[in-house]
């Protein structure tokens, strides 16, 4: 059975926690997205991803249900981790991950949920424009000023737009 009939309810309940794994099951992501769970009494209790499909891989390892069963699972599919990766961690799976790897830190990472989308409605798109490949240099250029260490690469435009 595929992890997609799997999914937790209380990582669905989570959306906004999980917008990365989450997105990660859909097509074209699906093919470059190792979900490991760990699994007791035939339901998920904790799920890491981890997404090889850019240069450096992204580890995300959020706690849903407990952070102590986060952690033994990171510590159980440590084999799999490559030497080099970016790490979308709880706090407290940090201490965790120290003992394989050395890191620096980017800061904290907010999550923002929209709950009320009633005004979106309200919101003029008729001058909103598709980006393109060919504004991709003027892309790239904004994304190494704004944020250097990003994962958005070329290919991504071709996914075609974003809806969560």
């Amino acid at each position: 059975m595929w992890i997609k009939d799997l999914w937790p309810p209380s990582y669905k309940k989570k959306a906004a926690l999980n917008a990365y794994p989450l997105g990660d099951l859909d097509d074209p992501y699906w093919k470059d997205a190792n979900f490991l769970a760990l699994e007791e009494n035939g339901e998920i209790s904790e799920i890491a991803l981890l997404y090889s499909g850019i240069k450096i891989p992204i580890l995300i390892a959020i706690e849903n249900n407990s952070a102590k069963k986060l952690s033994y699972l990171l510590q159980e599919i440590k084999a799999n981790f490559p030497n080099r990766l970016y790490a979308h961690l709880s706090q407290r799976q940090r201490e965790t991950m120290l003992k394989y790897y050395s890191a620096s830190s980017h800061g904290l990472h907010q999550i923002m949920e929209l709950k009320n989308s009633g005004f979106l409605n309200q919101i003029e798109t008729d001058n909103v424009e598709r980006v393109n490949h060919e504004e991709i240099e003027k892309i790239l250029a904004l994304f190494n000023l704004a944020y250097p260490d990003h994962c958005f690469e070329r290919k991504m435009l071709d996914y075609g737009p974003i809806l969560a």
